[in-house]
């Protein structure tokens, strides 16, 4: 199943970073597009640099010219782009994008670093199937005794083609299904439903809001009105459970209420995530209030990175260990079965 290249994480960040300190000294950006064009570290980085270069030649504002590229580019990116170039602010929405970004590539270093030796042990456990049964195999081939540990047919050569070839289906299944999931509707109810599930229900929501109040103030201090900020800070959080509001919160920001009466309306944010938007709009300091609670979050969200760690490590350890129990099991019952046949000699 195809999908339209995207650019990652770190690439991002550290291409905002580059950006916003050229636009800071005072660089054209035109010349800053061409230099990424020209260093781009893989082809399909470049021929969107490229687009994006002709867009602002043709006198394109960067947001036209970044939403030209087919979705390379996040959504959020753009749109708070085409804030920053709207109030005079870009360099400075950059600057705190690539902070952003890079709040994400740590927050997924964590993770992932967290999760390598789980997944190292169950890429053994499955090799050593596969060995296993050619080692067998060979081990008939000289007895002339089959010996099926898995209890499917697969001994020797043929059977570890086999093995492999059911192995590489299963993948080429998992990746079709994540795919099918990611683009349907059921992707919404399964982001929406994860947030409620107790143990990573609240990771998820500290990472979720961590992004928010970030976004929140700095969509405010960038210019952007209330509705706007609003919706882009929704935007944000990746997450149905809380981008479902956005029309019933706009009518009521509409109606006259300020942003954390509309956030409260929903019962959807913790007490003390509306009531630090409230003093920052009561104070008229919300910008620096959603800095400070976004400094909050992130902490918590590294602690909630390392939760989710775990619970995954967990489930991958528990996936090795029914692979060699199963194997274990079948393997002693083998071995009942050939003491029972010599005793019964």
């Amino acid at each position: 199943m195809w999908m339209a290249p995207r650019i990652g994480l770190k690439p991002l960040a550290m291409f905002c970073r580059r950006l916003g300190t050229s636009l800071s000294a005072g660089i054209d950006v035109r010349k800053t597009i061409s230099n990424e064009v020209s260093s781009g570290a893989n082809r399909v980085y470049r021929a969107q640099m490229e687009q994006v270069l002709r867009g602002v030649s043709a006198g394109d504002s960067l947001s036209d010219a970044f939403s030209a590229t087919d979705q390379f580019f996040p959504s959020f990116f753009r749109e708070m782009v085409d804030v920053g170039e709207k109030t005079g602010t870009l360099d400075h929405v950059l600057s705190m994008l690539a902070d952003h970004y890079e709040q994400l590539v740590r927050l997924r270093s964590i993770f992932l670093v967290g999760i390598t030796w789980s997944v190292i042990q169950l890429a053994l456990a499955i090799v050593i199937v596969g060995v296993l049964i050619l080692v067998l195999g060979f081990v008939s081939d000289m007895t002339g005794e089959t010996t099926d540990i898995l209890g499917f047919g697969l001994v020797g050569l043929p059977g570890f083609i086999r093995y492999v070839v059911g192995l590489c289906f299963l993948a080429a299944l998992g990746y079709g299904i994540y795919w099918a999931i990611v683009r349907s509707s059921l992707n919404s109810w399964l982001r929406s439903t994860a947030i409620r599930i107790p143990g990573i229900g609240p990771s998820l929501e500290v990472m979720a809001l961590s992004r928010m109040a970030w976004s929140l103030g700095l969509a405010v201090e960038a210019g952007a009105d209330a509705g706007k900020s609003l919706q882009l800070a929704l935007k944000s959080t990746s997450n149905p459970y809380y981008t479902k509001h956005f029309s019933r919160m706009s009518r009521e920001l509409n109606s006259g209420l300020e942003i954390h009466e509309v956030l409260a309306n929903t019962h959807a944010f913790p007490n003390e995530f509306v009531d630090a938007i409230e003093v920052g709009e009561q104070s008229g300091r919300l910008p620096e209030m959603m800095a400070k609670l976004a400094e909050g979050y992130q902490d918590r969200a590294k602690a909630a990175a390392t939760t989710l760690t775990i619970v995954s490590t967990i489930a991958v350890w528990a996936v090795v260990a029914i692979v060699l129990i199963l194997l274990i099991l079948r393997i002693f019952s083998v071995y009942l079965g050939v003491l029972q046949e010599a005793t019964q000699i």
